[in-house]
């Protein structure tokens, strides 16, 4: 994200792979036909046949390479990330893309701040179902179309979604174990109801909050795992057209990101949400904006087209079949409206009331297939009820290609004795959209909603496939480092300063007290003169002869005394002479002393009783030099005697 320093700016590095261009390449009288055959009335909407045969035209002029290549030049000429990309008071661009059957959801939002959002643009592209989404066709019409979109802008995010039939969901309560250990347990506990058989998937979770259950505390997740071949497929479509992808997500964790974000406004705590398919539907619970439960059904838009046909073919077979019957009439505007049903946001043809039925009696051929449909509803609800939280459902949004038909969903309104209504992002005033960015059908503004929800998204808000629980520890990790790092830095920062400061206050009284002495020293005027010094100099010299007289006056005791002092029982002293004569070696006086005397042996040698007596005296202050001149054995009283004669010299 990285052992990052105390001040870190993150670099954006786009890793962009190539994209092969065809210069020539086939398309079916199928995708031409039925391109032609819709009722596009919306200047944002360019089908993929349009986009195709203009990369066509234009040949060499397209943008991209004459090589095929999108090179890295091309790319950094479009998406090279300036320094307004990563100054934090920049507002955020985020781009999320819903690519689904037969169109591109595009939607544009910039982040003023948590929850201040502006709608730059937004955008339908329809191309064609036949397309097939891992060609090289549909990379070059993928980015064609989000760069037409984009016209130069830079965003800083892009987020887009994989189908929700690929992943698994579960709501899981696990105990509380420390955060090392949530994964396993995690892990353990959804493999435990969904066995993975060996599947390469993704694995991710979100803790939801703590719940006391039998008076232990435990965690509430909400666990999933995703096929690891669809979310690499769809980062591999992405970073070959050069626009890698922030974030993979699905379809009901946008809509969780509609109410975690309150851009519906306020709501009820539990919502549900019903999406109706072509071949299938999605029910989807939602607990204070999290995403509790997730359900799908078999029930779709072809089961209604199956039961109105149905009814309609016993009711011909009854007959006399003869091109004037209501009833086929009826079925001829069926298949038509079904048709139409079955493409989002499509017109209903002339003649047709737009988005409505004409007869009550078809309404009456698709009561069986609504009923099964609010069988399953209540049945979900009831479970939720039971399992989850025992406060009833708040509020049903339907989504889905049934917004355009209001008398169907006042249908399964009655059914299921609750209001039900579209989920409409524009028009709570929360996000800052312009009049002209707002669609003018309530069918077209759910379309957007998935997108609108997409583009709100952030790690820390929105599941996403390629930022999981793993590199969230990573980051995480890098997160304390960088407070650690950080704390101690301001730590020596803090000491730091608070030494500066110190230093600062002490050099402040220093120069104060070199003030003072500077004054004192301007104000000082001692009364000095070359007669006085002689005086004092002539006075001073005085004293030191009277001292040197008098120290010589009494040499004579001192060295006595000292003698007396250091002179051991054993040694006699029979006779002194003290010398004073001059040396003509040296200049001046030579204070000598010599001793005769005796060593009266006892324990120990004479000679080394002399010896150390010798060295004694020359230890003394008094005496700097002492020499032997002569030493015999000699008889004193009948007693052996080491006699000897020394010269001490003094200082």
């Amino acid at each position: 994200m990285k052992c990052y320093p105390v001040f870190s700016v993150l670099f954006w590095t786009p890793a962009f792979a190539g994209v092969t261009v065809f210069n020539s390449f086939e398309i079916s009288a199928n995708d031409y036909s039925f391109l032609n055959g819709a009722n596009l009335k919306k200047a944002d909407e360019i089908s993929s046949t349009e986009k195709l045969l203009h990369v066509i035209r234009k040949g060499n002029e397209t943008s991209l390479k004459e090589s095929g290549e999108a090179g890295d030049d091309f790319i950094d000429q479009e998406f090279k990330p300036s320094l307004y990309t990563i100054v934090p008071f920049k507002k955020k661009i985020t781009l999320s893309i819903i690519i689904g059957n037969h169109d591109l959801m595009l939607v544009l939002i910039s982040r003023i701040s948590d929850q201040d959002w502006s709608l730059l643009d937004r955008k339908r592209v329809v191309f064609s179902p036949q397309m097939k989404k891992d060609y090289k066709p549909f990379s070059v019409f993928l980015r064609s179309s989000i760069l037409q979109f984009l016209e130069g802008r830079k965003p800083d995010y892009i987020w887009s979604t994989i189908p929700s039939t690929k992943i698994e969901t579960r709501f899981l309560t696990i105990p509380k174990v420390s955060s090392s250990q949530i994964p396993k347990v995690a892990y353990f506990s959804f493999t435990k109801i969904n066995p993975t058989n060996g599947e390469d998937l993704l694995f991710d979770f979100e803790i939801l909050g703590e719940v006391s259950q039998g008076g232990a505390q435990k965690l509430q997740l909400f666990a999933y795992t995703a096929f690891s071949k669809e979310v690499d497929n769809l980062r591999k479509l992405f970073v070959g057209i050069g626009l890698p992808l922030t974030g993979i997500s699905i379809v009901p964790f946008a809509m969780q990101n509609l109410f975690r974000s309150k851009l519906l406004g306020n709501l009820p705590a539990n919502i549900c949400t019903l999406y109706v398919g072509k071949d299938w539907s999605r029910i989807d619970i939602f607990s204070k904006g999290n995403l509790v439960l997730s359900r799908d059904i078999k029930t779709g838009i072809n089961s209604l087209i199956e039961a109105v046909k149905g009814r309609t073919e016993r009711e011909i077979q009854e007959d006399e079949p003869d091109n004037n019957h209501p009833y086929l009439e009826d079925k001829e505007f069926l298949e038509k409206f079904f048709k139409d049903l079955s493409i989002r946001g499509a017109e209903t043809g002339q003649g047709m009331s737009s988005g409505t039925l004409n007869h009550a009696g078809m309404l009456e051929m698709i009561i069986p297939v609504i009923r099964r449909l609010v069988r399953q509803v209540d049945r979900t609800f009831e479970h939720f009820t039971v399992n989850f939280d025992h406060e009833p459902i708040g509020k049903i949004f339907i989504t889905g290609d049934l917004c355009a038909h209001p008398q169907i969903i006042d249908l399964i309104s009655q059914q299921l004795n609750f209001d039900i209504d579209c989920i409409d992002p524009f028009s709570t005033g929360i996000v800052r959209i312009k009049k002209n960015q707002i669609p003018d059908t309530v069918a077209e503004k759910d379309s957007f909603a998935p997108a609108m929800g997409l583009a709100v998204s952030n790690n820390n808000r929105t599941p996403n496939l390629l930022y999981t629980y793993l590199q969230k520890g990573i980051t995480s990790r890098i997160q304390k480092i960088n407070q650690y790092v950080f704390m101690a830095f301001l730590a020596a920062m803090s000491a730091g300063i608070v030494f500066f400061y110190w230093q600062d206050h002490a050099m402040k009284l220093k120069k104060e007290r070199i003030d003072r002495l500077h004054v004192q020293l301007e104000n000082f005027n001692p009364l000095v003169e070359k007669k006085l010094i002689l005086q004092m100099a002539s006075v001073l010299d005085n004293e030191r002869k009277e001292n040197v007289c008098q120290a010589e006056r009494c040499l004579g005791l001192v060295m006595l005394s000292e003698l007396a002092s250091r002179t051991p029982e054993n040694i006699r002293l029979l006779k002194m002479d003290a010398q004073f004569f001059k040396d003509p070696s040296e200049p001046g006086k030579n204070k000598l002393l010599l001793i005769e005397g005796a060593v009266f042996q006892r324990s120990t040698p004479a000679d080394a009783d002399l010896a150390v007596y010798l060295i004694q005296l020359g230890k003394s202050p008094i005496f700097k030099q002492v020499s032997i001149r002569e030493k015999s054995i000699q008889m004193m009283n009948g007693e052996k005697v080491l006699k000897f004669i020394a010269k001490l010299e003094s200082v």
